[in-house]
């Protein structure tokens, strides 16, 4: 069973690139440069909620859903 579902994401993924490539196959160096500069604000947005959220659980004792340590554990 381990080994379908490792097929089966593989294939899945090898797709994705495949079409990924193909729709940038042809592209401008300008519109690289461009798709590069939202990739990067996306990865530093991302890293900042993370950090806020990192730091909130640390301060209030909480998890990401903001709900508490004790609830769901014996």
């Amino acid at each position: 069973m381990k080994k379908i579902a490792k097929t089966v994401a593989c294939v899945l993924i090898g797709c994705c690139l495949d079409y990924a490539n193909s729709v940038l196959y042809d592209t401008t160096e300008k519109n690289i440069s461009k798709l590069e500069m939202w990739a990067n604000a996306q990865s530093a947005t991302a890293e900042i909620w993370r950090g806020k959220k990192k730091k909130e659980e640390e301060t209030t004792g909480q998890k990401y859903n903001g709900l508490p340590y004790s609830i769901g554990r014996p």
